[in-house]
């Protein structure tokens, strides 16, 4: 113990815990982002879904109680989410099996919804009564959402921000009359 303390309170100690500290917050905001787009792709399948099904009754006027509604059902989104850790690796990891982990959180939501939205029904508040049909096509076209959503940031990840990305270059042709071409 006592030579964990000396290192702790050395300088090495301190920089590696700032260090440690510093990549955590990093982590946070990188998944308080996540988080925050996934919601939003919930949030506009739902009006999306609301608009095609009331042909375009989506205006100011109900607008309100309809995001209160979209709210309460993206709560069970925030469940699936943490359950299967959708938020991790998007950008190094993404693959099938990511992709699959969005679909299975996605299907955990959509039973969690379609159970609970009995619940809602019987209660005393002020919503907009979906359809069983209206809640499965709204988590349907927010998985089609995250999924595209995910595939568009690794594609965008591996083209411009990867920092160990080589150069490709072709070469046509052999010894002088070679011509090298880069492409990236």
């Amino acid at each position: 113990r006592h030579i964990a303390g000396e290192y702790i309170n050395s300088k090495v100690g301190k920089k590696r815990i700032k260090k440690q500290w510093k990549n955590r917050e990093k982590k946070d905001e990188l998944h308080t982002f996540k988080d925050t787009t996934d919601i939003f792709i919930c949030y506009l399948s739902g009006i999306l879904v609301f608009w095609f099904y009331y042909h375009g009754a989506v205006d100011f006027s109900n607008l309100s109680i309809l995001t209160r509604t979209i709210f309460v059902y993206m709560v069970f989104a925030l469940v699936g989410f943490r359950v299967f850790k959708t938020y991790s690796g998007i950008i190094r990891y993404s693959s099938f099996v990511d992709l699959q982990r969005v679909g299975l959180a996605m299907l955990l939501s959509l039973v969690i919804a379609e159970v609970m939205h009995y619940v809602i029904y019987s209660w005393d508040i002020k919503f907009v009564r979906f359809q069983g049909r209206q809640i499965a096509v709204m988590y349907l076209v927010a998985t089609i959402g995250l999924v595209v959503f995910r595939i568009l940031v690794k594609a965008i990840y591996d083209a411009y921000l990867n920092p160990n990305r080589q150069i490709r270059t072709l070469i046509y042709g052999v010894k002088e009359g070679g011509k090298i071409n880069s492409m990236l």
